[in-house]
């Protein structure tokens, strides 16, 4: 405040007088001195004592000697410090010239910082247009990315089949896996699923398969609570006395209550229809009605190929309950090689109504993808002659050049002069055995107390690759002791898009069974690389269109009748024999039935011609075996004359085709014709069999076996 008291006009000036003085101490001083202050240490101020270890001693007793006066210092210093030099100057400031340097000054240091600041916004703005900019494209990407999650990446072929030297080579549309999980009943912890849905399960099972009059024979009230006669399992034993039904609640009464469902058991009762069971169906015989030859059959119908309603709906719904806790648990397990499991869809004769004797064995198509892999191409028998008639090879493309498969897995292969990345089908066997060891160590090892619930025990069947035995003895009133579920490894084919009228599977080619063992031995190429066909959604397809027409003209058709009787007639059925008598598959029965459909009226199948049908059937079974020869039904030209559609699908048209019984030894063809003379006469129904073809049929012994 004194500056103001100047005139700035006037010759009134501040006068500055600098004194200096050197002092030389001994190095003996600063030693005594720093002991000085570390015993004085504890004494100082919290603050001083922070500043004087951020400063430094003796930076820190250079600034505390401008503010301190110390007059004991100042004494030592002069006894015991040497005084080497004076210096003294003298300032003279004007107060205009403090005032013009002072705005001078003032006005850098606010140009300075308005400078810095513009700067620093300048740097902020472009940053965070960097960072937008940055944002902006992984977002996209992102989006992006998640879309083709969301939509998958579907390759389409090219628009023409391309031909090598002699041969044909179908190009696929292929859809690539993702990893995209629907809000459906799979987001279900298992045990979860377990826990709510075993007494449902329960439920539905004592319902079926226990009635009032089951029971030691003895007739009970309708309300009253009883017991199942199931032998108690280790975590049912824990639950209440007082309780005497295996399922919460039990009684016998069967009334329906309004109590509101689960909604998992609901949602499994969804999955339960999307499997396509179909259950076996019967015609009484109309006494006034049926000849003599059609009572017989019939008889043989009921006797030996009925199963009973409660059966086959208990069996369908333990199968069903399976492969929801397998589906479960297969969608977790990604494999080393990639390959993940996609789905469960029923096929086989329990998909057709088809299923005779016992609800004992069900056929699933056990559907996979491969997650960096895609199947480009497949190989027909026309592309290289050393791949057999009906059998296929697959081509892949790497999608992943990080990926890499093991060379059992995937090989090159030189195919009629071109060089292909072939995808092994006994590996992608081993996969799937692999994923359902996996998911079955899981399912009883996580949820052990949860699995010992359930009145039957799951397991891997000891004689085949990927056959499950579900031990059904706890079962009471079922009738059967064991059901085996028959997983068949599958990889769709979309030949002509995934829009196609009917899906086409590869398959692995199945184990040799007593019937294909006795074919004469050959040197088959690369047969690990080999690939059967399914065509289960071509037949479902044929078989829908033919109750179609069957209805169309009003006619109740005796087809399934004639097929029942025939798969128990001549297939091994429900029977466990070891020893091979002569006996065929279910795929040569319904092979000659359907090629007596296709040419056929619908009233030639009215159950008044039921002998006739039957008997065409024996005879064209035994023409077959006697010329060693019967054609793929659905490889066959006279179906495409019938489903012209099929002319389009180029793996149906590669110029080689499959016939069912090439290469079997003509002994074994012989030893199959005695076996159905000697079935006939066991069963007692030989004469329901004519001497030749009906007047009606008898061309199709021209037309298949010209």
């Amino acid at each position: 405040m004194f500056l103001w008291n100047l005139s700035l006009n006037g010759t009134e000036y501040y006068q500055l007088d600098v004194d200096l003085h050197v002092w030389r101490c001994p190095e003996e001083l600063y030693q005594k001195d720093s002991l000085s202050q570390n015993l004085h240490a504890e004494k100082e101020d919290v603050p001083i004592t922070i500043l004087k270890e951020y400063l430094g001693p003796d930076l820190f007793n250079f600034f505390v000697g401008f503010f301190s006066s110390d007059t004991n210092q100042e004494t030592i210093i002069k006894e015991e410090c040497i005084h080497v030099q004076e210096f003294q100057y003298q300032f003279q400031i004007f107060p205009l010239t403090i005032v013009y340097w002072g705005a001078v000054i003032t006005g850098c240091l606010i140009s300075l910082l308005m400078v810095l600041i513009f700067m620093k916004r300048i740097f902020q703005y472009m940053t965070k247009k960097r960072q937008e900019t940055v944002e902006e494209k992984v977002v996209k990407q992102e989006q992006a990315e998640l879309e083709e999650i969301k939509k998958g990446t579907e390759i389409q072929p090219p628009e023409k089949t391309y031909f090598g030297k002699t041969g044909v080579i179908v190009a696929l549309a292929w859809q690539q896996y993702i990893h995209a999980e629907p809000p459906t009943i799979k987001s279900v912890d298992i045990s979860e699923f377990l826990q709510y849905t075993i007494d449902d399960l329960l439920i539905q099972l004592d319902e079926l398969l226990l009635k009032p009059n089951d029971i030691n024979g003895v007739s009970l009230d309708s309300g009253q609570v009883y017991a199942t006669p199931r032998p108690v399992r280790r975590s049912t034993a824990l639950r209440s006395r007082s309780r005497l039904g295996s399922s919460p609640g039990f009684s016998l009464s069967f009334e329906n209550t309004s109590q509101i469902k689960n909604p998992l058991w609901l949602a499994f009762e969804q999955y339960f229809e999307s499997l396509g069971w179909k259950e076996p169906e019967y015609v009484d015989c109309q006494e006034q009605t049926c000849s003599e030859l059609s009572k017989k059959l019939f008889h043989y119908q009921k006797r030996l190929c009925s199963i009973k309603h409660e059966q086959w709906k208990a069996s369908i719904l333990v199968v069903s309950y399976t492969l929801m806790l397998l589906q479960k648990e297969l969608e977790q397990i990604t494999l080393p090689s990639r390959i993940h499991f996609v789905a469960f869809f029923g096929t086989g004769l329990a998909t057709k109504g088809l299923q005779v004797t016992k609800a004992s064995h069900f056929d699933i198509h056990f559907v996979m993808q491969m997650e960096n892999l895609s199947v480009s191409d497949v190989l027909l028998p026309s592309s290289d002659n050393r791949i057999p008639p009906g059998k296929i090879m697959l081509s892949i493309k790497n999608l992943s050049e990080s990926f890499k498969l093991s060379p059992k897995f995937v090989q090159t292969i030189s195919v009629n002069g071109m060089k292909k990345q072939c995808l092994s089908s006994s590996e992608l066997l081993l996969g799937a055995e692999e994923l359902v060891d996996i998911a079955l160590q899981n399912l009883y090892t996580r949820s052990r107390s949860l699995m010992d619930r359930l009145p039957f025990q799951i397991k891997r069947a000891a004689t085949a690759d990927l056959v499950l035995a579900l031990d059904t003895k706890g079962l009471f009133g079922l009738g059967v002791q064991e059901i085996k579920i028959n997983m068949i490894p599958a990889l769709p084919l979309p030949v002509m898009g995934w829009y196609q009228a009917a899906q086409i599977y590869a398959i692995p080619v199945a184990e040799m069974n007593s019937f294909k063992q006795n074919t004469v031995t050959h040197t088959p190429f690369h047969p690990e690389f080999i690939w059967s066909l399914s065509f289960g959604d071509l037949d479902d397809l044929f078989q829908t269109n033919v109750q179609l027409k069957m209805k169309m003209a009003g006619v109740d058709s005796c087809h399934k009748t004639v097929q029942q009787i025939l798969l128990v007639l001549l297939t091994t059925g429900a029977r466990n024999s070891l020893l091979y008598r002569g006996e065929l598959t279910a795929q040569h029965i319904t092979t000659v039935v359907n090629f007596l459909l296709l040419e056929s009226c619908p009233g030639q199948w009215d159950y008044h011609y039921l002998p006739d049908r039957f008997s065409d059937c024996i005879h064209f079974l035994k023409s077959a075996l006697r010329h060693g020869r019967l054609p793929n039904f659905f490889d066959s030209p006279h179906l495409q004359e019938k489903m012209p559609f099929l002319k389009l699908v180029p793996i149906l048209n590669c110029g080689r085709h499959e016939h069912l019984l090439v290469g079997i030894k003509q002994e074994y063809l012989e030893k199959s014709l005695a076996y159905i003379d000697q079935s006939l006469q066991d069963s007692g129904i030989t004469e329901c069999v004519k001497d030749k073809y009906s007047e009606d049929m008898w061309e199709y012994e021209f037309f298949v076996f010209n």
